[in-house]
């Protein structure tokens, strides 16, 4: 089923001329708000996000700090960024698999120094847990070990 996609334009001398967006019978951003959030997951402080997606030529500094925190203190908005950085984040980090993979062909390339090899190979045998770690202790207590056998005929 594709999506439904109605688009609401609020009178212009009320609200300044924006738009809604409903999908599903969920509202969507209006597209300032959508593209102060792509500032956002871009890297941008909320106020140059802010002044990317909106008109500031007028605004003050202190004006344009409040309104980007009042627009990302908004629901929708801080749900859009959070659903962004998630699918960002999902994207980025590398799995055990493709790192084990990425380790595998930097101990396999001979062009790399030795070192670094050799780090690689460390690094990969304590991912897999090839490597057991031996503690050595001095028990200077009593240690009483109590094996109880059970007949399993029973």
């Amino acid at each position: 089923m594709r999506d439904m996609i109605i688009l609401y334009k609020c009178k212009a001398s009320t609200f300044g001329g924006c738009f809604y967006f409903f999908r599903k019978g969920k509202s969507m951003l209006t597209p300032k708000q959508e593209k102060f959030v792509q500032g956002i997951i871009e890297g941008k402080s909320q106020a140059d996000a802010y002044r990317a997606a909106y008109s500031t030529k007028n605004k003050s500094n202190k004006t344009i700090w409040e309104a980007s925190s009042r627009l990302m203190n908004d629901s929708k908005v801080s749900a859009r960024v959070t659903e962004l950085r998630n699918q960002v984040n999902a994207s980025t980090i590398m799995s055990a698999r493709e790192r084990m993979e990425w380790l595998t062909k930097l101990i396999n390339n001979t062009e790399e120094g030795t070192t670094d090899r050799l780090r690689a190979l460390d690094i990969f045998n304590k991912m897999t847990g090839e490597y057991t770690q031996k503690i050595e202790a001095d028990v200077k207590s009593e240690v009483t070990i109590n094996i109880e056998l059970s007949d399993d005929d029973e």
